[in-house]
């Protein structure tokens, strides 16, 4: 198949259906909010049987595992192209995708980081039981992953 021209079939899912649901969902952009800063209300406590139910309580566990709880008040032009990243990361995985299509997650992370993105997109597919694909040019990450595909000079995907 040509560049630019490959598809991705889903059973169960058609681009129509899934314009539909972008469509009625309208999610307007992440605002996210800190202890203290700005006379921002602080987070709510977690509950008491630990488990994270609403949106926002897991929206902002989600910051917390990516490293960011400390900046969920910062707007975004306060924050640095990774932490960017790990925001897109954490809002991707509120939603609890059952397919996460990740292309270069790391790509603007230190190796620390890089390592608990790794981490995190790894468990979160296999706890969710989701498919995930990642596309990466780092052999750490791509490592983690149960299978390994690469490009080849020809244009075909490869074992290996």
């Amino acid at each position: 198949m040509a560049p630019g021209r490959s598809r991705l079939r889903v059973p169960g899912l058609s681009r129509a259906s899934l314009a539909q649901r972008a469509r009625q969902r309208r999610v307007a952009p992440a605002s996210v909010r800190r202890a203290g800063g700005g006379g921002a209300p602080p987070p709510p406590p977690p509950p008491p049987n630990g488990r994270v139910g609403g949106r926002a309580e897991r929206a902002l566990a989600r910051l917390e595992a990516v490293g960011l709880a400390g900046r969920a008040d910062d707007s975004p032009g306060l924050l640095s192209g990774g932490e960017l990243q790990r925001v897109a990361i954490a809002r991707a995985l509120v939603h609890r995708p059952r397919l996460l299509l990740a292309d270069e997650p790391t790509g603007n992370l230190d190796a620390g980081n890089a390592r608990r993105i790794a981490a995190l997109l790894r468990d979160a597919v296999r706890s969710a039981g989701a498919c995930g694909l990642l596309v990466t040019h780092s052999a750490t990450l791509a490592a983690t992953a149960d299978r390994v595909l690469r490009l080849g000079a020809d244009g075909r995907l490869h074992h290996g």
